[in-house]
């Protein structure tokens, strides 16, 4: 066997490869042949070629990326192939593109063991006039021979290998490529397994079980802990609490959250109560809206500096809030009808003039905690809605409006798509369907079941502009639920941020949605046994400004969390900043670590099913700063939609950017994609354009090709498809498919 040390080759075996590449013309399938070793390509006559000028019109040829097969390191190229009966000889060409060029290249036919024919060419030459092809887009075609007259042809691809020296190529034969293999774990360790109702059975209450666990997960603080460490303890309860009371005690809490704050006298700023070291205890089952204790603050709960806030009591995590509830317990006067049929009115939407235009337009609106939820629709000119030719089709999370799309309202999945919008009743057409006229200041929703107020016992309705928790530095935030908002859950300095035992939910609807907001430099950001769901980002570390100074974002840790139904799971980036003498970005990513947790139906929009978002993505990092020790592991990664990766992905060549390692993936191939990042080889001569990027779908061939330059070679990939993907679905909502 040629030695790899001495000689250098790299070899694709079709048996674990399946297939390297596509055919020019015709289709093609990945199953194995009868002796289960090779894949058997059927090619059809389809009268489309993606290649053009083919001579003889209708030639068979192998596409390859010049990315995979790296002609610099390896300019000899050899495949061995079956194909049809008869004569195997391969024309004598070979075609590389360039974006308005091409180049042919002799191709030198030869036999190997088993009836196989080989066909071995040089990109010496090529490289000379191109220089080094690295661009994902150059393809290479080798052009092996005219379709016979048969209507289907078998191709067999036994192994494609890439040698430094013509003379490696000469010695390598079939009868070498087992061997090769075994010495080469990562070919032969790599399992693509087939997803069934057993492992979704098992995957499904894995999940569920996770969640249960950190809904009802003990508080980590107790008042005897922070007492015990020199501070102090205030208590607030919604259910048992006065503003008489002191705040001392759990049996004399505070009824308020405007008590944590004091008035400074002739002025308009405000004061934290509770100090550095002291704790602020919430009673379970309590309910927190946002109070206008202070004019100029669109938080629920404004969080000081070195400040624990926890929970105290029995029942469920304390919930914080901006939204309102329009239940308005028991009062079925404030919905009104509206004169169209099934369309009720809400005319108190701007309950503060001072909060009007984008903080008072409706991000969402979700019925009894999330048993139902509402659509959002959106006319065409939302500045002049209505009209003979507006339209109204579904709004989408970030800011644009699709054409259709099926969505749910947790009730029933159905096809919406777009209907006139000369008037409200037109507009509307489906149960929980909304439309808010915030120019007008009146919220309009369709219920064919009478006054909404009396058939849902809770309708949250959430606003844009609005943050739950806004907070500073050195805060801790334990078992608490941070929920319904157009914008933000929390919005909190990044400097020594712990966020344990919390539940965020419902975070979306406005442009920036975001479960919690970390912005410019950070160190020392915590997430852990958190719960986050339905939210536009969930967790997000991010900075945008190049100060002139060092701005790194380092110590973030997102730890044995469930993400849930978000556009993007851990959002950590950072800008550039500038270019020191040796070309190092001088802003960086440093000890970045996202491991043990859960992300499922990632990419999808909260209400909008199929298709499914395009843009989500499971991490989205390091796109245009240096990352150092950056590691995401031990994560599951199922029934995702979009890209997982979003970020430099570190391999065997490249130590930086972010490693991927033992983590457990689950799609299905039409909806996920396997990485979504930027080439590495720009990113190591610090071009951070984002036209550099490789983008590849979820399946073996990659699987192989990226787990043997070390991306994740131990982790375990599962695919399913269409059928189960429905099945995934409807199961979501409890509904039988």
């Amino acid at each position: 066997i040629p030695d790899p040390e001495a000689d250098g080759y790299a070899v694709y075996g079709a048996k674990y490869l399946y297939w390297s590449g596509t055919l020019v013309q015709g289709s093609l399938t990945t199953e194995l042949d009868e002796s289960g070793k090779y894949p058997a390509l059927t090619v059809t006559r389809d009268g489309v070629s993606s290649l053009k000028n083919l001579d003889p019109e209708g030639t068979v040829g192998i596409s390859l990326s010049v990315a995979e097969i790296s002609p610099a390191q390896y300019p000899i190229v050899k495949i061995c192939y079956s194909y049809g009966d008869g004569d195997n000889t391969p024309d004598a060409m070979l075609n590389i593109n360039r974006t308005a060029a091409s180049t042919t290249i002799q191709v030198n036919a030869g036999a190997d063991d088993d009836g196989f024919a080989t066909a071995t060419f040089d990109l010496s030459d090529a490289l000379s006039v191109y220089g080094t092809v690295n661009n994902v887009s150059d393809l290479i075609h080798v052009l092996l021979r005219p379709f016979t007259d048969t209507a289907d042809d078998s191709f067999m691809l036994r192994y494609i290998a890439m040698f430094k020296e013509q003379r490696s190529a000469d010695a390598f034969s079939s009868s070498n490529l087992d061997d090769y293999l075994k010495n080469y774990f990562v070919y032969t360790n790599v399992k693509w397994n087939e997803f069934t109702d057993d492992d979704r059975a098992y995957y499904d209450d894995m999940l569920d079980s996770r969640i249960d666990e950190i809904l009802s997960s003990d508080s980590a603080y107790t008042p005897g802990q922070i007492e015990a460490a020199g501070g102090k303890c205030y208590y607030v309860s919604s259910i048992h609490g006065d503003d008489s009371n002191d705040g001392l005690t759990p049996d004399t809490p505070w009824r308020s959250l405007s008590k944590l704050w004091r008035a400074i006298p002739g002025g308009q700023d405000y004061i934290s109560i509770p100090k550095s070291g002291d704790a602020v205890f919430f009673e379970r089952g309590s309910e927190f809206y946002a109070e206008k204790y202070n004019q100029y603050s669109v938080s629920c709960l404004d969080a000081a500096n070195g400040v624990t806030y926890s929970a105290y009591g029995e029942g469920p995590k304390p919930l914080f809030t901006c939204a309102i509830d329009f239940r308005d317990k028991g009062n079925t006067g404030v919905w009104l009808e509206s004169g169209y049929e099934n369309i009720w009115v809400l005319d108190e939407i701007d309950t503060n003039p001072d909060f009007c235009g984008s903080r008072a337009e409706i991000g969402n609106i979700v019925f009894n905690g999330g048993e139902a939820l509402g659509i959002r629709i959106s006319s065409s000119n939302p500045e002049d809605p209505f009209g003979p030719d507006r339209t109204a089709s579904v709004f989408l999370t970030l800011g644009y409006s699709g054409d259709s799309a099926y969505v749910s309202n947790g009730e029933e999945i159905y096809l919406r798509e777009p209907t006139g919008c000369a008037n409200i009743g037109e507009a509307l057409s489906h149960n929980l369907e909304y439309f808010h006229d915030f120019k007008e200041g009146k919220l309009y929703l369709y219920l064919d079941r009478g006054n909404p107020a009396d058939i849902f016992d809770a309708i949250k309705v959430s606003r844009g502009g609005y943050t739950v928790i806004g907070g500073r530095e050195n805060t801790t935030f334990d078992n608490l639920a941070i929920m319904y908002s157009g914008r933000y859950g929390m919005s909190v300095g990044g400097k020594n941020l712990k966020v344990i035992n919390c539940e965020l939910g419902y975070v979306y609807g406005c442009e920036v949605e975001t479960g919690i907001e970390v912005f410019g430099a950070s160190d020392g950001t915590y997430i852990g046994n958190s719960y986050l769901h339905d939210i536009g980002g969930a967790l997000t570390c991010q900075n945008s400004q190049d100060t002139g100074s060092t701005s790194h974002i380092q110590n973030v840790e997102y730890d044995s969390c469930v993400v849930s139904s978000s556009v993007t799971g851990a959002e950590n980036w950072n800008t550039l900043g500038k270019i020191d003498e040796n070309g190092i970005a001088q802003n960086h990513m440093i000890n970045q670590y996202v491991h043990d947790n859960i992300f499922a139906y990632m990419g999808y929009s909260k209400t909008k099913l199929i298709p499914p978002a395009a843009f989500g993505s499971v991490v989205n990092s390091s796109i245009y700063s240096e990352a150092e020790n950056c590691v995401f592991e031990r994560n599951t990664i199922m029934y995702g939609a979009g890209w997982m990766f979003y970020a430099y992905l570190a391999t065997d060549a490249q130590e930086r950017g972010w490693i991927a390692r033992d983590n457990t993936y689950i799609g299905n191939p039409s909806h996920m994609r396997m990485q979504y990042s930027y080439e590495t080889t720009d990113y190591l001569n610090h071009n951070m354009s984002k036209g550099n990027r490789i983008d590849t779908p979820y399946n073996y061939r990659y699987i192989v090709y990226y787990t043997s330059h070390g991306v994740d070679p131990a982790g375990a990939y599962y695919y399913y498809g269409d059928e189960m993907d429905r099945k995934i679905i409807y199961g979501r909502f409890g509904i039988d498919y």
